[in-house]
């Protein structure tokens, strides 16, 4: 949830080392994405670590109000409209035709396609131009692969065809963030084993997310950061947190995240106002600083999301120190162990996340004991550090066409996953 901001120079050793590494490893790479202000929230900063190493990098993707931040970053920024829901073909065929302009004009050695549209685009256009390797990055299999919706239903299989004839080619590889995320995409056939490969996350600036003592005083809070969506199980959370309030009247619930008017699954703004006239729910919309103003006020985090590829939200609330309960689905199994960083509850049962969430109200102890876990559980995973030493040797293993440089059998060596 987290707006990143552009790291300050940093006269450290480490940074000085990274910055003087040989220009040889350097690999013209372009990010495909489908919007600036997302490429922010998740992807900067690797970025950032990546241009560090010597990378020329480019990011493509739809351009608002973000599109200068990237461009103060030191990256070049080329606007393509993408519409990352709609089914417009002759909209699509326009977006590949500009890519493959691109494309053979600049020849970069690698282009990374993140999320579903920009991975059908982008490896269609690349595999046309030839020549150049793609990275396909799955940040979740979510509402295509996940959802009962009958548009998604109709779209699947259909989806599937086409993504299996684009990934066939030797120059093709997958990346998801977890393991069932991974054996989807083989279930499905869609590339072959040796070419997809599990990197959990982008990485966590650990710097941006320091272990926060929890509140002395008020009341025992629990806090949601993500889209406001279906997918994410907020009905359900909001109806456990009723359970909760009646045994713990001192408690409250953080809703923090705004409304995604283009998602499928987006819960109307009627609604969630009127969760936040409901005693002692409060809906907070988008914040810039999450460390700050969420989790140096609260004290537990919460995710019954459906699917995720990997929380970046339960990944933040885990660097603060806080111990979590989500539901054992893909991607939150990854961050939280069930009795060493938190609690897992089945999906779709409110009760059962009810008297998860009363288990660390009422002990101070757990919500203590899990906090650390799930610090110590991001510092060795899924800092920036380890995940941008992750991607840095996979590119340079796709480009040089070896073995992945510490990605072995479609996962990383020291994933911990």
């Amino acid at each position: 949830m987290d707006v990143t901001t552009v790291p300050k120079p940093n006269n450290s050793t480490a940074d000085r080392a990274l910055m003087e590494r040989p220009a040889a490893s350097a690999v013209k790479v372009v990010f495909f994405v489908s919007e600036d202000w997302w490429f922010c929230l998740h992807w900067l900063n690797l970025a950032l670590r990546l241009k560090e190493r010597g990378h020329e990098i480019t990011i493509i993707c739809n351009v608002g109000s973000d599109r200068e931040r990237i461009e103060l970053a030191g990256f070049k920024v080329v606007p393509l409209r993408l519409d990352r829901s709609g089914l417009n073909v002759f909209n699509d065929v326009r977006i590949a035709s500009d890519l493959l302009a691109f494309l053979r004009r600049e020849r970069p050695a690698l282009i990374h396609c993140i999320g579903m549209k920009p991975i059908l685009i982008g490896t269609l256009a690349a595999r046309l131009v030839g020549g150049i390797r793609i990275l396909n990055h799955f940040a979740g299999l979510g509402y295509l692969f996940s959802s009962s919706h009958l548009k998604a239903r109709l779209l699947r299989p259909l989806v599937m065809l086409g993504m299996r004839a684009a990934f066939s080619g030797h120059e093709v590889h997958l990346v998801t963030m977890n393991r069932t995320d991974r054996d989807v995409l083989m279930h499905w056939k869609l590339n072959s084993p040796d070419h997809t490969h599990v990197i959990g996350g982008t990485g966590l600036d650990l710097a941006r997310y320091p272990v926060l003592p929890f509140p002395k005083s008020g009341p025992i809070t629990i806090a949601i950061t993500t889209r406001m969506i279906e997918d994410k199980g907020l009905a359900g959370l909001v109806e456990a947190f009723r359970k909760v309030r009646a045994r713990f009247p001192d408690t409250e619930l953080l809703l923090v995240g705004k409304q995604d008017g283009r998602n499928p699954t987006a819960i109307p703004e009627e609604q969630l106002r009127a969760w936040d006239r409901e005693p002692g729910i409060h809906w907070l919309g988008h914040v810039d600083r999450v460390a700050e103003q969420v989790w140096a006020r609260a004290h537990i985090a919460v995710l019954p999301s459906r699917r995720e590829g990997l929380p970046v939200s339960l990944l933040e609330a885990a660097a603060c120190g806080r111990p979590m309960v989500a539901t054992d689905v893909p991607g939150c199994r990854e961050v939280v162990i069930d009795g060493e960083t938190g609690l897992l509850v089945p999906l779709g049962d409110v009760q059962a996340l009810a008297d998860a969430l009363e288990k660390l109200v009422a002990s101070e102890e757990l919500r203590q004991c899990y906090g650390a876990g799930a610090r110590d559980l991001v510092e060795r995973d899924y800092s920036l550090d380890v995940i941008s030493d992750r991607v840095a040797g996979l590119y340079r293993s796709l480009v040089q066409d070896g073995a992945p440089d510490g990605v072995r059998d479609g996962s990383p060596a020291g994933a911990g996953m």
